[in-house]
């Protein structure tokens, strides 16, 4: 999908998660469908457990037109919680935004020594979470 931006929610370059636009500096949750819910929203309703939470399992959403792929990553910051989003405002498959988030943001996958285990998306199973769709 030619000319779709892919949106980071995560650490990048310090601890700490943030949303990011190679294209709009200083982007707000509130761009997005999910706001304030990107933080593990997309992942679970119960923060509070997701240190146990294992590394790897895409969860993939779909709301107001948007797409968004998320999943459990300690690469970028090591506290319980911590987690990876990728979103663009199109209506595509989770294997197509994770194709495209390789291309825009190589340095989130080039951060893990020995590369990533393959990510497994699951398009029948959007998360434990009851809350944000």
């Amino acid at each position: 999908m030619e000319g779709v931006e892919v949106l980071y929610f995560g650490c990048y370059r310090v601890p700490g998660h943030c949303l990011y636009s190679k294209v709009t500096p200083n982007m707000r949750y509130e761009a997005t469908p999910w706001g304030n819910s990107l933080d593990s929203g997309l992942l679970t309703d119960d923060y509070y457990g997701a240190d146990t939470e294992p590394t790897g399992k895409v969860v993939v959403r779909h709301k107001d037109g948007w797409t968004a792929i998320a999943f459990w990553d300690r690469s970028g910051d090591s506290r319980p919680g911590s987690n990876t989003a990728f979103l663009a405002k199109a209506d595509m498959t989770g294997e197509e935004l994770l194709a495209l988030a390789r291309v825009q943001w190589p340095e989130v996958f080039d951060r893990r020594p020995g590369g990533w285990p393959p990510l497994k998306i699951d398009e029948l199973e959007p998360s434990k979470a009851s809350g944000p769709a």
